[in-house]
C-alpha cells in the first residue's frame, strides 16, 4: 500500500527515484526502557568491588541473580 504512494510522490515531484524499506527492530516501550535501566544498574553493581579485595564480581545473566562474589555468594537485584 505504501510503495504505490511513494512512487506517485516521486513522479509528481520529480525527485530521484530511489527508496528502501527496512524492518524495524525492537520497539522502545516502557518495558524495554526498564530492562535497559536494570541492565545498567546490574553492570554498575558488578563493576563495584565492595569487599575491596580486588578479586571482583563475576557477572551472571539471571532473572534475579546478577553476579557472584569470590566466596560464591549470589548478588541479587529485585
Amino acid at each position: 500500500m505504501t510503495a504505490p504512494r511513494i512512487r506517485a510522490a516521486i513522479e509528481q515531484r520529480r525527485a530521484p527515484g530511489r527508496f528502501l524499506f527496512e524492518a524495524m527492530g525492537r520497539q522502545l516501550n516502557r518495558d524495554a526502557i526498564l530492562a535497559l535501566e536494570r541492565e545498567a544498574i546490574a553492570n554498575l553493581i558488578v563493576q563495584t568491588d565492595a569487599a575491596g579485595k580486588g578479586q571482583g564480581i563475576t557477572k551472571i545473566a539471571g532473572h534475579y541473580i546478577i553476579g557472584r562474589n569470590p566466596r560464591q555468594e549470589a548478588i541479587c537485584l529485585c
